[in-house]
This record gives C-alpha cells, sequence and structure tokens, in this order.
C-alpha cells in the first residue's frame, strides 16, 4: 500500500507476530531491546504496543498537506529527521499521520519541522505539524469515561458493554469509540467479546481492541468489493 507504512498479511498468532515483529526492529537496528525496555519503564502511560504485531505509539503528529505524489515512506523519511518514526501513513485527502517511538522525539518534530518542506520533487509547500496526543494530565483529568469522548453515539448494547469494561478497570479511549462507530453494532458487540474474553492476558486493552476492529473493517471492505458489479 503506497499511501500507508504499516500493511501486513494475517499471522499465525497475535503473539507469534509480536515476535516476529520484536526480532525484524532489532534486526534493522531500529528499535533496539534496550529502547523498547526503557520506553516501557518511563513516566509516560501512552507507551508503545503492537497491533497486528506492528510497534504502534500514541505520539502522534498530524502533517499537511501532503502533495499527491509523495507516499508514506517519503513522508517517514522527511519526518525521521527528528527521531525514530515507527508509522506513517498518508490519506486521500493529503493528511499524513506519524507516530514517533518516543514522545520527545514527536515534540522536537513539531519545532524542528514546522513550517518545512519535504525533498525535490515534493517541497513545494510549507508543511503544517499538529500535536494529536493529550498530555498526561489532560488524561488524567478526563477520568475513565471522559476518555471514551461522546458514546451516546453508540448503540445501546455497545454503550453497556463499553461502560462495563470501564468500570473493571479497562483503560480504553476516544479512538476506540470511533472505531466502534465505524463497523456497526454487531461487529462493536464481538470485538468487545474478544477484549472480554482476552482480558487476563492482554497488556494494552486499548490497543488490542483497536486490532480486533482493524481486523473486523477490513473484512468488510473484502465483502463489500466481493458485491461490487
Amino acid at each position: 500500500d503506497r499511501r500507508k507504512g504499516s500493511v501486513l498479511g494475517p499471522a499465525s498468532s497475535p503473539m507469534a507476530a509480536a515476535a516476529a515483529a520484536d526480532e525484524e526492529d532489532r534486526r534493522k537496528g531500529s528499535v533496539t531491546e534496550e529502547d523498547y525496555r526503557r520506553e516501557l519503564e518511563g513516566g509516560d502511560d501512552r507507551r508503545p504496543y503492537r497491533v497486528k504485531g506492528r510497534l504502534r505509539a500514541d505520539f502522534r503528529v498530524l502533517v499537511r498537506p501532503i502533495p499527491p505524489s509523495a507516499s508514506w515512506q517519503d513522508l517517514k523519511d522527511h519526518m525521521k529527521q527528528a527521531g525514530e518514526v515507527i508509522y506513517s501513513e498518508v490519506d486521500s485527502g493529503g493528511v499524513g499521520t506519524v507516530e514517533y517511538f518516543r514522545r520527545a522525539d514527536a515534540e522536537r518534530a513539531l519545532k524542528m519541522l514546522q513550517g518545512r518542506t519535504m525533498a525535490p520533487p515534493h517541497g513545494r509547500n510549507p508543511l503544517q505539524l499538529t500535536a494529536a496526543w493529550a498530555t498526561a494530565v489532560e488524561e488524567q483529568r478526563k477520568g475513565p469515561m471522559g476518555r471514551l469522548g461522546d458514546i451516546t453515539v453508540l448503540p445501546l448494547r455497545v454503550q453497556d458493554i463499553l461502560t462495563d469494561l470501564v468500570n473493571m478497570g479497562v483503560a480504553l479511549d476516544e479512538r476506540n469509540t470511533r472505531d466502534l462507530l465505524a463497523v456497526g453494532e454487531e461487529r462493536a458487540v464481538y470485538a468487545l467479546g474478544e477484549l472480554m474474553a482476552e482480558i487476563g492476558n492482554v497488556r494494552n486493552p486499548s490497543a488490542f481492541l483497536s486490532g480486533v476492529l482493524r481486523a473486523q473493517m477490513q473484512q468488510r471492505e473484502v465483502s463489500a468489493g466481493g458485491h461490487r458489479p
């Protein structure tokens, strides 16, 4: 996929995929085991996590306008001047999303690359960078339910399950709410059921739910494509 930088085929199991991705990261020298351990022991709650075996992080920077000629790799090459980029994508509207392994790198990018242009042949317009993560203080003020955003847009059955999960101490966020809304009621209930079943084995419930919902959305797209005339 030319517009997205983290696309994998189906893995044999989530644990196997995560182990393979860890080994790939270490082999390439991009993210070392020591880096990962240090980040997990850091003071910020938003730690790197795995989605379908790929390393992801909440330290996102939105970049616009991305010219149509630029791919996710072009964006990544530009943004890694500020630090370790672990994920990048460019949507059809010319908005790029970059995820940094460390919060410090994301903050450096906002200062260092704000208003800069990409390398030729893409360097025509100054890029505008926007932080897309909340501070730890902001997250704390929201409280567990507040972090979900407006759940009243969801079907009542989905709202009830979400409330039960939060009352159990499961940390979810507004991104999960948006994804649940996107897949529809039946798929949302299925995904939440998967989380319920694996809750004792999941280190990052929000990331786990995102992975299940992403798979649900991909299945829906495939099904829709199969019914086209």
